[in-house]
């Protein structure tokens, strides 16, 4: 329990600076080779009416003879998929880059995060089931 009412910890804040996910998949095959994509996700996403990740990273180096190259990826995933242990993941695809004279299609899963119900401080209740996929952490206060 928060010492005052000045350390509690806001739903936002859980989501906003603390909620995020691993991911890693490979590119698909173009121009005789492939890249691997590999990071953490941006921060939850709030601004939507379930929460959303962003996915910007650089894929893989592959060296060639004339220096080689690398491709971005930025893409949001899908909202969130419950998974029966009260956790959830995202999906996501997308397209990287135009470099070397192609780009790779990719899509993958992220690792899971936890699920958290949004509770409304002015009521202390769960929404009703059909918002249940808005997501958040309100931590307890007792």
């Amino acid at each position: 329990m928060p010492a005052n009412e000045e350390e509690r910890i806001t739903a936002d804040d859980v989501l906003h600076e603390r909620h995020v996910h691993t991911f890693l998949t490979e590119a698909d095959v173009a121009a005789e080779h492939q890249h691997v994509i590999v990071g953490v996700t941006g921060p939850a996403r709030l601004d939507m009416p379930v929460h959303v990740h962003r996915l910007h990273v650089r894929t893989s180096f592959l060296a060639e003879e004339d220096g080689g190259h690398w491709h971005w990826v930025d893409v949001m995933t899908c909202p969130p998929i419950d998974l029966p242990d009260g956790n959830h993941t995202h999906y996501f695809q997308g397209t990287t880059s135009y470099d070397d004279n192609h780009c790779h299609t990719f899509s993958g899963v992220t690792g899971t995060g936890p699920t958290f119900i949004i509770i409304d401080p002015c009521t202390e209740e769960a929404p009703a089931s059909s918002e249940k996929k808005k997501y958040g952490n309100r931590p307890a206060t007792s």
